[in-house]
Order: structure tokens, then sequence, then C-alpha cells
């Protein structure tokens, strides 16, 4: 049984394709297949259910993330997940793989919570691959929220959803059909043989095609896939170079790494701009800004600094 979520020590690289790895600080570490971390929102919030084993159109919680922010970040090749404050006091359901990823977060008190988390993010990640199912419906009355529904199904058959809830304004239309265009042009790179159904299917979508919209508002809007990988299989069949890059969606959502530059001066004296631009040391540093570029007032959109 395979949880794509899971608790890992600041700095774990160790099994990368199964967990995103993340920096000496706790940031993720891009891949090349990403294409950046460019588009990053921070959800309302996050769940995670499990089909349940012999009733498979009932599912059961296992990771409550009602109390704790994520960044949520949608690239190129899969949408991740990252939280440095996760441990709210409760517990966690965790059935990761991996050395350095702990499989669940012990029910302890509140007050011990910090210390406890102290070194380690909750994170996870849904390669494109493994999508077998994307949903997104708008809010059903004034106490819903808009919800994103991502699926995939591990090697047990066992059903996998994350439902990410979004704060009022979120143009969630975009963002599901963003991910599945995405999805569909990594698909499309991928080294694997496919059908003519397949093939048909990802082109339409690559090109531009939205999700078909349910007439029903408080209904599901969903597109299924002609086919996927089980978690966490399908390393070896992806692209050998980057071509899934380079979509057409745009959005006030999109920040371009490359020109943010920065007002402050690098405490190491290595970089001239932001942290989170083009910097070649981010991945080993230790005295990299927390600030996100989005809100932070040092940051200069447009690469020069001012």
């Amino acid at each position: 049984m395979f949880n794509a979520f899971g608790i890992a020590d600041i700095g774990d690289q160790s099994n990368p394709y199964v967990y995103p790895s993340t920096n000496a600080v706790g940031d993720i570490i891009s891949e090349e297949w990403d294409n950046g971390l460019k588009n990053v929102i921070v959800p309302k919030c996050v769940f995670v259910e499990r089909s349940v084993k012999g009733q498979p159109s009932k599912y059961e919680m296992v990771l409550d993330g009602g109390e704790i922010k994520y960044k949520f970040y949608v690239t190129d090749s899969r949408a991740i997940f990252l939280c440095d404050k996760y441990d709210k006091g409760g517990g966690y359901i965790g059935m990761g793989v991996g050395a350095a990823v702990a499989l669940a977060a012990n029910a302890v008190s509140k007050m011990n919570a910090a210390a406890r988390s102290k070194g380690t993010v909750l994170l996870g990640h849904i390669r494109y691959e493994w999508l077998t199912l994307i949903q997104y419906r708008y809010k059903k009355g004034w106490l819903d929220s808009d919800t994103l529904q991502l699926y995939y199904e591990d090697d047990e058959k066992t059903w996998w959803c994350i439902s990410v809830s979004f704060e009022k304004g979120t143009d969630i239309d975009f963002i599901a059909n963003n991910i599945l265009q995405r999805a569909c042009k990594y698909r499309l790179a991928m080294n694997d043989e496919k059908g003519e159904k397949e093939m048909a299917f990802f082109t339409k979508y690559a090109d531009g095609d939205k999700i078909t919209l349910n007439s029903d508002r408080k209904q599901f809007n969903e597109c299924y896939f002609p086919n996927y990988y089980v978690a966490p299989r399908g390393e070896n069949k992806r692209p050998t170079v980057n071509r899934a890059s380079g979509n057409t969606a745009n959005s006030t959502q999109d920040v371009e790494q490359k020109k943010i530059g920065c007002k402050g001066t690098c405490p190491v004296k290595k970089y001239d701009g932001c942290c989170h631009g083009e910097c070649p040391h981010v991945n080993n540093c230790t005295s990299i800004c927390k600030e996100e570029p989005q809100s932070c007032g040092d940051s200069v959109f447009g690469g020069d600094k001012k």
C-alpha cells in the first residue's frame, strides 16, 4: 500500500521518485522535468483518503489536514505538496516507503508538537504518470470551498484521493485544466507505447481542451485518464529530455523564476538576486530567504536589481 504523503527529514534526497527531495532548509528541489517551481498556491486545506478494502466505492480518511497549511506546486511533471509546520498535536497515518520517511506521526500533546516535528517536513507528490482521475467542483454552500481532487491507484489496487480546497477567489477551473494540460503533455513525452486511443486523449488535452462541465454546479466536473501507472511505478518511462516544458497556459499565478531580482544583499555574497530565482547555490544553502517572492517587499520582477 502506497501513501504519496510522508514525513521526511529536512534535506532527505534518498528516494526522489517516490517522495520529493528537499534541500538543507526544507525547500523542494526541482527536477529536470518540473521546468522550475514557478507555480505555487497555498490551499485552504488538504485531505487524503483511500478506498476501503473490498468496498472500492467507500473511502476512509487517512490524513486530516484541516488545520495545517501547505504549499501546493504545479509543475510540468507532478503536483507537489509541502508543509513544514504540520504537527498540531494530532495524529497522521502513513503508508510510505523509503528509509528516511516516517510512516506515521504519533498523536501527542500540542505542547510538544513543535519540538517533535523539528527538522522534518510533511510532503508528497502526485506524478502525472500516476494520475487516474481529476475532479473538481465549486462550493456547495457558504461553509464549503471549491475543491480539486486528484486520484491514483497503488499496486495493491487501493485507490487514493487527495482533496485540495481553496480560498475564495481562486480560479479552480484554471488550476484543474492546467494540471490536465501539463499531465497530457508529459504523458505524450514519456518513453512508453501509446495506442490510438491514448494518443488522441493526450493530444486533445495537451492542445488546450477543457474538462467538460457538469450541468449541476454542485456536482464534480471530471476527467478520467485512459491509462496510467500504479504508484509508485513508471520511473523508467520518464522522458529522456524535458519535452514536456513549454506549456501555453498563462496565469497571474505564474511567476518566472529567472526574472526575480532582489533589493537586498545575499548574506553569503554568492548571488545577486532572489534566492527563489536562478540562484545556483539554492539546494545547499542554509541562508535562503523564507519570504515568498510574490509577497516579499524586496522582490523585483523583471530581473534587474533596484
